[in-house]
């Protein structure tokens, strides 16, 4: 299948512009774009009335502001750029693509290409349509036309892989386009985010790139090797984090993430780097735990001007401004300044002893080949399940930021009755829980906390820990122990005891929680409370907003539907 001269357009333009543009009906580029798409505006009045119908009313709305804008700025010189976008700071809906990449040791005759397409919303949708294809610029041929559709859901994760009968990754671009039905101001509307993502116009990865690191986020110890540890909203180092980050949420309860992100490039002989493209720029994203991305807003001037210490080959540390190259030009180092905008609400997640992120970054070097002039090549790292791994694309943990519950000096009923403070616990210790048999521990958990409750009971028992970790109670079953009140009723070794005084006091010291096979109870202090799967269920955090019901957003939905299975026939014609 051939290129059409609208997305030839389109994809400039996204390359142009970070990335990723939303489609704006009222243009007829893009129009005729999403018409193709659908099988012709004909073929789609029929099939899809509401998103018609849908559309139609935005190309009308969007066409008499644009009147009423000009009407006014007659006279007046624009205030902004004609498809500008104004970047914001915090959590945001993101759509985007990875480079293509083959992989290293590809065949001559043929190779396999991958790329993955993303996407990251704050609330969940009814209905996504993801398709992803690769363009070759220099037939114009678009293969490996994939489509799926998502539903009642925030986010997905979608490879893309293709086999390609050419010996070199030249002027190929990643595209995938995603298609959402969704209320934005009250109003039923259909969006569409159209990404690309191009690679080096040159030879394949593993020709050029002799070393890509990552030198931040990396492991630094071995205690969890699946995930990089980082411990934050502390004021003290966790033994076992590879990263500590001394961070308090802000008075609107937001917290900044401070992670360190640097990575190092280094081109085989023959090939010189001049910098960063500024065209092609850079992306850097970090998922939230609810939903959406926090996408890294540094200019080129801030890179330039940012200074960061860099320990070099023979490990003597030097400063080195964000964007480093070494006088032979056949390496440069690339740190990623620490203070921008990326606040997300931490309110909800007090309550959490542990949080997963996906990181995703992606960076264009600029190459002087020679004979092969100068040009793009991309190099990027994702922490994401799919992603595969060459020359230029390196796989890294998940990031796990972690937290802990109980005070130390806890003492925890084993499994053969007796008792040890929870600090001197160790993985596969056998500790006694749910159904009075005992259960090995399979991991701890370890934190700092500044202040903690204390819990004591007219019976006589006492009990340190922190707001958000469970308690059993007889009226109200587990709930955190910041809920619990005078006069509650808390489960027991011995049975049932009454709470008489629940209090807040400073602490500044270690917290622990431990993990067992399946979520369960344990008794601390002889007072029934949950272990860490437990504290992960039983939480008062903000679900994400189900995707609102809307006639005509149901009725989108369904016709997206049948969308699919009109791509995927046509991609059927295409093969034979």
């Amino acid at each position: 299948m051939k290129i059409t001269v609208s997305e030839r357009t389109l994809i400039q333009e996204a390359l142009t512009n970070g990335g990723s543009v939303q489609l704006d009906f009222s243009r007829d580029i893009h129009y005729r774009f999403f018409m193709d798409k659908a099988g012709g505006e004909e073929v789609f009045r029929r099939s899809c009335p509401a998103m018609y119908k849908n559309i139609q009313n935005q190309r009308r709305t969007r066409q008499v502001r644009q009147e009423e804008d000009l009407s006014r700025a007659i006279g007046k010189k624009p205030a902004v750029t004609p498809g500008a976008r104004k970047l914001q700071s915090g959590q945001q809906d993101t759509v985007f693509i990875m480079p293509p990449h083959a992989l290293s040791g590809a065949a001559s005759a043929e190779m396999d290409v991958f790329s993955t397409l993303v996407g990251e919303f704050q609330q969940n949708k009814t209905k996504i349509l993801a398709q992803s294809y690769i363009v070759d610029s220099d037939t114009g041929e678009m293969t490996g036309i994939e489509a799926k559709d998502y539903l009642e859901t925030n986010q997905f994760v979608k490879p893309l892989s293709v086999r390609l009968r050419k010996a070199t990754v030249s002027n190929l671009v990643s595209v995938g386009v995603v298609t959402v039905p969704q209320m934005m101001r009250g109003e039923p509307t259909l969006t569409t985010e159209y990404t690309a993502s191009q690679n080096a116009v040159c030879i394949t990865d593993a020709d050029i790139i002799k070393d890509f690191r990552v030198v931040d986020p990396r492991k630094k110890l071995q205690t969890h090797p699946e995930t990089i540890r980082v411990s934050y909203n502390r004021n003290q180092q966790v033994p076992d984090a590879d990263y500590s980050i001394p961070n308090m949420p802000d008075a609107n309860q937001t917290i900044s993430l401070k992670l360190p992100v640097q990575l190092v490039v280094e081109v085989k002989e023959g090939y010189r780097i001049k910098g960063i493209a500024r065209k092609e720029g850079w992306k850097l994203f970090f998922k939230t735990p609810l939903g959406g991305m926090l996408r890294h807003m540094a200019t080129y001037k801030d890179l330039e001007e940012y200074e960061a210490e860099f320990t070099d080959d023979t490990g003597k540390k030097i400063k080195v401004k964000g964007i480093y190259v070494s006088e032979d030009g056949r390496r440069i180092v690339i740190t990623m300044p620490l203070d921008w905008s990326n606040r997300f609400d931490f309110s909800t997640l007090t309550n959490k002893v542990s949080v997963d992120l996906d990181i995703y970054g992606d960076y264009y070097i600029s190459i002087d080949g020679g004979d092969l002039g100068v040009f793009a090549q991309p190099v990027n790292f994702a922490s994401y399940q799919d992603t595969k791994e060459s020359a230029a694309t390196k796989k890294v943990p998940k990031l796990y930021f972690q937290w802990g519950c109980l005070a130390a000096g806890t003492l925890i009923t084993l499994a053969d009755g007796g008792s040890r403070p929870i600090e001197e616990l160790r993985i596969g210790d056998r500790v006694l829980c749910a159904g009075g048999g005992g259960r090995m521990i399979r991991n701890i958990t370890v934190g700092m906390e500044e202040q903690i409750l204390k819990l004591t009971t007219r019976g006589g028992r006492h009990l340190l820990l922190t707001g958000m970790h469970t308690v059993f109670t007889a009226e109200r079953g587990p709930i955190p122990a910041e809920h619990l009140e005078a006069g509650s009723t808390v489960y027991t070794a011995e049975g049932e005891d009454t709470v008489a005084a629940v209090e807040r006091l400073p602490y500044n010291g270690r917290v622990y929680n431990l993990e067992f096979e399946t979520e369960t109870w344990l008794l601390a202090g002889g007072i029934k409370v949950g272990d860490y799967a437990l504290q992960q269920t039983v939480r008062l955090e903000r679900p994400l907003e189900p995707a609102e019901d809307h006639a005509e957003i149901r009725a989108m939905a369904a016709e997206l539907k049948a969308l699919l299975g009109t791509v995927t026939q046509a991609k059927g014609r295409e093969e034979k």
